[in-house]
């Protein structure tokens, strides 16, 4: 049945191959099926629910952080607008969580981070990250939990009158590419080219933009609607499902930019290089640190 289906459908395309946009066509919708985009977005998606807010909040903790509290006023996503119970007690403040419960919190937090290196080594085909770029894992966490917490601001601009809309979307725009462009550039240090690092934060940031643009509309309304008549539970599955979206964005794009600049033979080359160089560095580690991981013969 697949094999009819297959014989079927491919002769419609023989003929695109043959010229360069045709060629680039399929190249995009072989490498979409083969993404596993649905799986990669909501492993995305539970990896930043529960390593994000955390995050947040640690920072919302921190002594003079009050412009982290404002900037998550300003996206109208606090327990006030949702209806939900507001505590009464004293202020969290980061002696709840303490030095090393806030280190436990980045360091759990780096599962998202390194989801995202998975995601991208997949896609382009070069190494995962290993232990010596812990730092890396941690920067891409806070950097997204602050470009979070930006994004507060940034709405703040569609109040300026007559171009208010317009900078709030362009501000967005720049905040999402930068941020992602950044991501991208933690996750694969230089073993990608630069154009398909900056054709990646260009086209998320776009993408995300037109979802955020939306989301300001519709998500408070949802979210009250989900706490109305679920409690906490709408808002989780509310949430998660709205990231899902945020992140079949960002899979998709990923995958395009490496479809529609594969790079060219020497770059690939090196790449490949610097993979084997790679290995072959891990090879030659002390034989005391491989041995836990390396299985005896029995």
């Amino acid at each position: 049945m697949k094999s009819t289906l297959v014989e079927r459908v491919l002769p419609r395309f023989s003929g695109l191959a043959g010229n360069p946009l045709g060629a680039l066509l399929i190249r995009i919708i072989v490498d979409l099926a083969r993404a596993d985009i649905a799986d990669r977005s909501m492993t995305l998606a539970a990896q930043l629910f529960t390593s994000l807010l955390p995050v947040i909040i640690l920072l919302s903790t921190v002594p003079g952080a009050t412009y982290f509290d404002a900037g998550l006023t300003h996206l109208h996503l606090t327990a006030a607008d949702l209806r939900l119970p507001v505590a009464t007690d004293a202020d969290v403040s980061f002696t709840v969580f303490g030095v090393v419960g806030a280190l436990m919190v980045l360091a759990s937090a780096t599962s998202f981070s390194r989801a995202i290196n998975r995601m991208y080594a997949a896609i382009w085909q070069v190494p995962k990250l290993g232990l010596g770029d812990w730092w890396r894992w941690l920067a891409v966490i806070v950097l997204i939990a602050l470009t979070v917490v930006v994004q507060g601001y940034a709405v703040i601009l569609s109040g300026v009158p007559t171009i208010g809309r317009l900078l709030a979307v362009c501000s967005t725009f720049a905040l999402w590419a930068g941020c992602w462009w950044t991501v991208a550039r933690l996750s694969v240090k230089r073993l990608i080219p630069a154009r398909q690092l900056v054709l990646t934060g260009l086209l998320t940031g776009f993408g995300v933009t037109v979802l955020l643009t939306g989301s300001v509309v519709v998500m408070p309304r949802i979210l009250r609607t989900a706490a109305d008549e679920l409690g906490t539970l709408g808002i989780v599955f509310a949430a998660i499902s709205w990231l899902f979206v945020y992140f079949y964005i960002v899979v998709t794009v990923a995958v395009i930019a490496h479809a529609i600049t594969p790079g060219s033979e020497s770059e690939r080359r090196q790449r490949a290089k610097a993979t084997l160089l790679q290995q072959l560095s891990e090879l030659a580690q002390p034989s005391e640190s491989r041995a836990t991981d390396v299985p005896t013969s029995s």
